[in-house]
């Protein structure tokens, strides 16, 4: 394996809701800039694939620490995330199918904007400085409904679903002081990297990129050759892949439009402030054991943990 760089320790905790967060171990979390730069690696990042992604559970949070503040440029930012959409979507049974049911739950897109409101300020910013599709915006909520403390039962964990091999590959600390896939500053860099790399080996099919992200670029590229050698097409949606793979995309893709046109297809989507806001260091405190772990709080009153640092006691 190539030589892997560690990521510089992450920025603290962004602002907004109060949720629920499962941290092992216990220590306190540093904040830092958020400019640092990753090394490219292929690997596999979701693995939804393997499991459903079960939400961190019975922790309480509540406020301490320093505040440092950050630039606001006010207004809405889900009006930056339309205008930064960029894929040509072709009319498609799938994504109006997967729209279709999303649609049907009225109260569909206040909660993914409520669950997002913490986080998306930072990966907007980071997709636009990129120049990436907008689009990729909606690919955390599909993979963990914008939970850094989500954990599939497959070992896979934070916002963005890292599985333990490919986070060490793509240069994300993980021993037995810090789970960097927690960090969403850190974590959300990554998979950024990831899936520029992957979208250069798909030659700019985002749907096959995001295809690869699911169930990695092997499996793609094994589906790829072998309509090839059928002498049938080679985009996604003429590809034999996982059922999985097969929901996954139309579901970044659905999610996507329904932003795009919420009022036309009578949903309600509330304003995220256009800022990145506020961002706090947080301190974990003991509590009792859970599920056979020990189990710890962080304590903050206006947002939660981004980075994670893990210690034995």
């Amino acid at each position: 394996m190539p030589e892997v760089k560690r990521l510089g320790p992450a920025v603290g905790l962004l602002s907004a809701l109060v949720l629920p967060v499962l941290l092992i171990g216990c220590a306190s979390n540093d904040s830092t800039a958020m400019n640092g730069s990753y090394d490219l690696y292929e690997g596999v990042v979701s693995a939804r694939e393997y499991g459903y992604v079960r939400p961190a559970l019975d922790v309480r949070v509540r406020g301490r620490s320093r505040v440092v503040e950050r630039g606001a440029s006010g207004g809405d930012l889900w009006q930056r995330v339309r205008s930064g959409m960029q894929l040509n979507l072709q009319a498609n049974a799938r994504i109006d199918a997967t729209l279709e049911r999303f649609r049907r739950d009225p109260r569909y897109l206040e909660r993914l904007s409520r669950r997002g409101a913490p986080y998306l300020p930072l990966i907007v910013a980071e997709i636009e400085r990129r120049g990436l599709p907008m689009e990729l915006a909606l690919l955390p909520h599909v993979e963990s409904r914008y939970d850094p403390a989500a954990t599939s039962p497959k070992a896979a964990a934070g916002m963005w679903q890292f599985i333990p091999s490919t986070a060490r590959e793509m240069g994300l600390r993980l021993d037995d002081y810090t789970d960097e896939r927690r960090d969403v500053v850190a974590s959300t860099r990554a998979a950024l990297d990831y899936l520029e790399r992957l979208n250069k080996r798909f030659e700019g099919d985002w749907e096959l990129t995001m295809a690869a992200y699911n169930c990695g670029p092997g499996c793609v590229s094994s589906a790829i050759e072998a309509n090839r050698r059928a002498g049938r097409p080679t985009d996604f949606w003429s590809l034999d892949l996982p059922n999985e793979t097969k929901q996954y995309v139309p579901q970044i893709l659905a999610a996507s439009k329904l932003v795009a046109g919420s009022g036309r297809y009578g949903q309600h989507l509330p304003a995220i402030p256009d800022r990145l806001g506020k961002l706090r260091t947080a301190r974990r405190q003991n509590t009792d054991t859970l599920s056979g772990a020990r189990g710890r709080v962080v304590e903050n009153n206006e947002q939660v943990r981004i980075r994670e640092r893990d210690r034995s006691s």
